[in-house]
């Protein structure tokens, strides 16, 4: 399964150093045949997640954040990815 969502994220304000967000998105959801998937197309998704920023120094922050996803019309599908990335804000 592999999404191409348009998304948008909110800042959460928390008044702390850690800055937590809530976000989701609305796409495409590309399936493909495999031994635990029998359908397959491209068909609208969703998907939702949360997070929170923790700053490192200046623009750079360790993002920690978990995001849920699924194709419109099978429950079933839901594709859960955990991220542990670094951000830059411009």
């Amino acid at each position: 399964m592999i999404g191409i969502m348009a998304t948008g994220w909110y800042d959460i304000p928390s008044g702390s150093t850690f800055i937590p967000y809530v976000g989701g998105g609305l796409g495409l959801v590309i399936l493909s045949s495999s031994s635990f998937l029998s359908a397959t197309g491209t068909i609208l998704g969703v998907q939702a997640g949360v997070g929170v920023n923790i700053p490192l120094s200046g623009a750079l922050d360790l993002q920690v954040g978990y995001r849920i996803m699924a194709p419109f019309g099978n429950p079933l599908l839901l594709f859960h990815h955990a991220e542990l990335g670094v951000v830059y804000r411009l």
